[in-house]
């Protein structure tokens, strides 16, 4: 499930992860879940971004990766999203092979 994120904690979680990424960070943001994972988001090509899972209290592996092709949906899942289910927006699932076109359940399938 993911909660309602607001414009301005929209716009403050991307100017703090540029400005993170631009001193040296190695993530766009993360935040880490109640049960101890972590989310982190990555930088792609072409402007996409990755959000990955961590297994819990693991910084270094990722259990599993959503991407996303809009920034904004990207950074609403990571600040809003509380671990269970999937996140929402997201259009590939690289472990299960799912892809979403445009972001929602209804247009998932999976790919071959």
């Amino acid at each position: 499930m993911t909660r309602e994120i607001t414009t301005d904690q929209l716009i403050a979680a991307k100017m703090a992860g540029i400005m993170a990424y631009h001193r040296g960070a190695d993530y766009l943001h993360e935040r880490v879940l109640p049960d101890g994972r972590t989310l982190f988001l990555l930088a792609m090509l072409f402007g996409n971004v990755r959000l990955c899972v961590s297994l819990e209290g693991d910084r270094l592996f990722f259990d599993q990766t959503f991407c996303y092709h809009d920034h904004d949906d990207a950074l609403r899942a990571v600040l809003g999203w509380d671990g269970t289910g999937d996140p929402e927006g997201w259009v590939r699932h690289h472990q299960t092979m799912r892809r979403r076109p445009d972001g929602t359940p209804e247009s998932e399938y999976l790919a071959p």
